[in-house]
């Protein structure tokens, strides 16, 4: 057990550095066999953070041995987000965005940090208490954000598909979505954003499986304020199932002055056109004001 943790500190730095990838999971490969049976959750410190994850599910086993779910949006942050800055997590799920947001920005920043999901907020704030210095500037909002107030219900991907886990439940029932969660709270994003903090917005991840769409245009006078920062995940079956689509979204953006950039390898940006949207199925995107 201790081999394997030790083996897995090494792989998460291996995946920070260039050409790492492969040592990483040659590190892997020899000591997960230790860990296979280990159920609940397991802590880790990374980055002078603490985690806390499952490595039963798919997301807790990739933090655990890669340091991140996927590194290139957190190289994203890394480098766009500044000491004081104020930032919101939309989807927040356990936290991970949540941690890296609230170390980046600092003390004198803010993070507010909304996640619907009852099971995911109770580890969300878990999270946080084990570590301190990210609770202190950091907010969480238990309910989702959309284009106004309501209550919906949250479903789950069928159980055994690779997506039956809680942080991709969604508000849209489709034949692959049908399990019932829980009944939760949506809140119009421009009034809850106001709610949230007085001082502009900064930065805003949004990966709220569908309702990408429909929180923008809730908050679009907040974009046209502020002009943050986004990185936003563009799916392309999570918007057809809210009935909007990555076109859509990327024209919305476009038509408020901002510019899309497709995250690659390491976090580099490469400026994405509206046709080559028609294209993508699931990518993560930024999204800058001109």
């Amino acid at each position: 057990m201790k081999f394997a943790h030790a083996a897995a500190a090494l792989s998460r730095g291996c995946y920070r550095i260039p050409g790492g990838f492969f040592a990483a999971k040659m590190l892997k490969a020899l000591a997960q066999s230790g860990l296979q049976e280990q159920q609940g959750f397991t802590t880790y410190r990374f980055c002078g953070m603490t985690f806390r994850v499952e490595l039963q599910t798919n997301l807790g086993a990739k933090m655990f041995w890669r340091g991140a779910h996927s590194w290139p949006p957190i190289f994203v942050l890394q480098s766009m987000i500044r000491p004081g800055f104020v930032c919101a997590d939309l989807g927040a799920n356990q936290g991970e965005y949540t941690l890296w947001m609230s170390k980046l920005a600092g003390p004198s920043g803010e993070v507010h940090s909304f996640e619907p999901s009852p099971k995911m907020i109770e580890q969300l704030r878990e999270v946080l208490s084990l570590n301190p210095q990210q609770s202190a500037n950091t907010t969480v909002h238990p309910f989702g954000m959309s284009n106004a107030d309501e209550d919906v219900i949250l479903y789950l991907p069928k159980a055994g598909s690779q997506s039956a886990n809680e942080g991709a439940a969604t508000v849209f029932r489709t034949s692959e979505d049908d399990q019932v969660l829980a009944t939760i709270p949506l809140k119009e994003s421009g009034k809850a954003f106001e709610s949230a903090t007085k001082r502009p917005i900064d930065f805003i991840k949004l990966d709220i499986e569908g309702c990408e769409m429909r929180a923008l245009a809730g908050m679009t006078k907040i974009l046209q304020r502020d002009r943050p920062i986004l990185l936003v995940e563009v799916n392309r079956w999570a918007l057809n199932s809210a009935g909007s689509s990555p076109e859509e979204l990327g024209s919305f953006l476009e038509n408020l002055g901002y510019e899309l950039y497709l995250i690659e390898q390491r976090g580099r940006l490469k400026k994405i056109s509206i046709a080559a949207l028609s294209s993508v199925s699931d990518v993560n995107i930024v999204a800058r004001a001109k």
